[in-house]
């Protein structure tokens, strides 16, 4: 939260910032940063939730199921930001009921 925030109070300028650089860095499709992620489609919103556990700059992440009802362009688009995690040194753990298949 001291990311965003200065003596408790939430900077809102700063939390558009951060928020519209994950949009961009994440390759999220939607209007802007003030988007509700229920609007937008089941790839988009699983890159919302990258972005904000990215945000906290965790060292490691679990996910279960992370392209469950999305198209086949976002999975491998997901299945890449989750590598990238990796190379950069996140411990990550994936679950899922599919065999994935990837060159």
């Amino acid at each position: 939260m001291e990311k965003i925030s200065s003596g408790g109070v939430l900077g809102l300028r700063k939390e558009k910032k951060i928020a519209e650089d994950y949009i961009q860095k994440l390759s999220v499709a939607c209007p802007g940063a003030y988007q509700l992620p229920l609007y937008l489609s089941g790839g988009n919103q699983q890159k919302v939730v990258l972005g904000k556990w990215l945000f906290t700059e965790s060292k490691v992440l679990i996910f279960d199921e992370p392209t469950r009802g999305i198209d086949i362009g976002a999975r491998d688009e997901i299945y890449r930001m989750i590598d990238d995690l990796a190379k950069s040194g996140v411990c990550r753990s994936s679950s899922s009921h599919r065999i994935c298949r990837r060159s």
